[in-house]
């Protein structure tokens, strides 16, 4: 049975489950009204129950963002990929190996503004 929280002006749920004798718990938030976190709750729950709930892999964002780039952006002139590599660089460097479901739009637009600070707005954009 899922519960589920205030945070802010956003609701949370967590669905409490034991894999392997183990508490692991499963949350997520960010939802404006409570009856959005209860329709995915009740989804995920239900999944659960069927037995096909597939849980979340924990990737971290340089190393998404370089799957990305292999998958979609595999067809591209030398001068591209060296932007995206560039990118690619950036991103490591700021966030390591945070996986990309802990960054939070608060988290991405500190990064921003940072990464703005001594850069061209068409290079920040770009």
């Amino acid at each position: 049975m899922a519960s589920f929280q205030k945070r802010g002006d956003r609701w949370q749920y967590t669905i409490s489950r034991y894999v392997d004798g183990v508490y692991k718990p499963i949350r997520k938030g960010g939802f404006r009204t409570k009856r959005e976190a209860e329709i995915e709750a009740i989804q995920i729950e239900d999944e659960l129950y069927r037995g096909v709930y597939t849980e979340i892999e924990d990737i971290a964002f340089s190393d998404y963002f370089s799957d990305w780039l292999d998958i979609y952006k595999s067809n591209i002139s030398n001068n591209t990929k060296n932007r995206y590599l560039n990118t690619y660089n950036t991103i490591n460097d700021y966030f390591g190996y945070i996986p990309i479901q802990n960054i939070t739009n608060r988290k991405y637009q500190i990064f921003i503004n940072e990464y703005s600070k001594d850069r061209a707005n068409a290079t920040v954009k770009n």
